[in-house]
C-alpha cells in the first residue's frame, strides 16, 4: 500500500487487474490519460454548469 500511495497514476491494482466499478472514477494520470471516466468525476467531464436566475415576483 506504500509504494501504491507513492506511485503517480490514475489506478493501482493490488492482487487484482482491470477491476472497475461504474461508480468508481478511473483514468490516467499526466499525459497517458487526459479526464476521468465512470463515476461522478466521470460525469463530470461530460457536463457543462449553468446558473439560472428566475424571479418569482412578476414584473410591476
Amino acid at each position: 500500500m506504500d509504494i501504491a500511495r507513492k506511485i503517480d497514476t490514475g489506478t493501482v491494482w493490488i492482487n487484482e487487474h482491470m477491476a472497475i466499478h461504474p461508480l468508481v472514477a478511473t483514468g490516467g494520470a499526466k499525459q497517458s490519460g487526459i479526464g476521468r471516466e465512470l463515476g461522478v468525476e466521470g460525469l463530470k467531464e461530460f457536463t457543462q454548469g449553468k446558473v439560472i436566475w428566475a424571479s418569482k415576483n412578476k414584473p410591476t
